[in-house]
């Protein structure tokens, strides 16, 4: 996140978050900026993953409806929101004040990235989505693995613990069977394969680095077989996920998780 200084004469109208807090009083800016700032390392997993392969296919990490849904017209004529990656639809508040909004959803089935709940089997569009000033309206597609860096609760917009490389606690939110195989491979050497068997999910590492276990996420409300072990908040007012630790071995001996 860039943040430009605009002074006006003594004024100083840097939009940094702790200056537009000082400036306008609004002690909610800090907390909220905090909580994006943690998201963002969090993701930093998935982000990787996905700019390898926006590099290996030659397309835009941050990308229109319509390169990735083809098929689907409205995709071609909205302007407003976009792919963050391959499994990630973000549709921002544009307007100050604004409670809801209008959003289309591209075919597949999308769940609520902050409580996890399936929203909707698209192709549609709901034309007053409610947000709040605290959460952009952000969508992960239903059967998506999204690979994720989180910190020792396990509670995603929460601090790392990490600075620099490495990982806290990589997990994997396993959203559904996935329909092809999907591969998370980073530049320390790890490299994990997951794919779809029937109604498992097998899971195997040819590669790791220096990490001695990997949790898998799966949320509550789409378990069928398997349940336990722990469980997280995914994050405020989400349902609560199965939380699987397996250790590195485990992962190189290769694993089944069950639908």
């Amino acid at each position: 996140m860039q943040f430009h200084s605009e002074s006006r004469g003594s004024e100083n109208w840097d939009r940094s978050p702790w200056n537009m807090e000082a400036r306008t009083g609004d002690e909610r800016i800090i907390p909220i900026y905090r909580t994006y700032a943690n998201l963002r390392m969090n993701l930093l997993p998935y982000i990787y993953n996905e700019a390898v392969n926006s590099a290996e296919r030659g397309e835009p990490l941050m990308r229109a409806l319509m390169i990735d849904f083809p098929n689907d017209p409205a995709s071609f004529v909205i302007d407003d929101e976009y792919m963050f990656g391959r499994d990630l639809l973000v549709a921002p508040i544009l307007n100050e004040h604004t409670r809801e909004r209008a959003v289309h959803f591209p075919p597949g089935t999308w769940l609520n990235l902050w409580t996890l709940e399936e929203i909707v089997a698209g192709p549609c569009t709901i034309s007053g989505y409610p947000s709040d000033l605290h959460t952009v309206p952000v969508f992960i597609r239903r059967g998506a693995i999204l690979p994720i860096n989180l910190g020792d609760n396990m509670y995603l917009g929460e601090p790392t613990g990490v600075r620099g490389m490495g990982y806290r606690n990589l997990s994997f939110l396993i959203t559904g069977k996935p329909t092809e195989e999907w591969v998370f491979a980073d530049d320390e050497g790890t490299n994990i394969t997951f794919t779809p068997c029937g109604d498992e999910l097998y899971v195997k590492a040819d590669a790791v680095s220096a990490i001695g276990h990997v949790y898998l996420l799966l949320p509550v409300a789409g378990r069928s077989k398997q349940a336990h072990g722990p469980r997280t908040v995914w994050a405020t007012g989400g349902r609560g996920a199965d939380v699987i630790c397996f250790s590195v071995e485990d992962l190189m001996q290769g694993i089944r998780v069950p639908f």
